[in-house]
């Protein structure tokens, strides 16, 4: 059965209750939604950012936690947006 909505929901829970997430559990998401281009990859982790962001503080066990996921979700878009960059400056270079 392919990935679908309810396993992405069921994920990204498991992602805020987990205490030490890091930039790998954020990416794993974006692979199981079979992402493959940059730019959907840069998407799909910008507005994951903006959700983790939009839920309450009180769901977390701290704020420490709650900003580890945030930075976690930055790592995974930082490390998108250089592979976009190389991308374009490696297509630069070939033309």
């Amino acid at each position: 059965m392919a990935y679908g909505p309810s396993d992405l929901m069921g994920d990204v829970v498991s992602l805020v209750e987990k205490r030490w997430a890091n930039v790998r559990d954020v990416e794993i998401l974006g692979h199981a939604l079979g992402l493959q281009d940059n730019q959907t990859q840069i998407h799909f982790y910008r507005e994951l950012k903006r959700l983790i962001r939009l839920i309450p503080v009180e769901v977390f066990s701290d704020e420490e936690q709650r900003q580890n996921l945030l930075n976690a979700c930055q790592l995974a878009l930082d490390t998108a947006i250089e592979r976009e960059e190389d991308e374009l400056w490696s297509g630069e270079g070939a033309s």
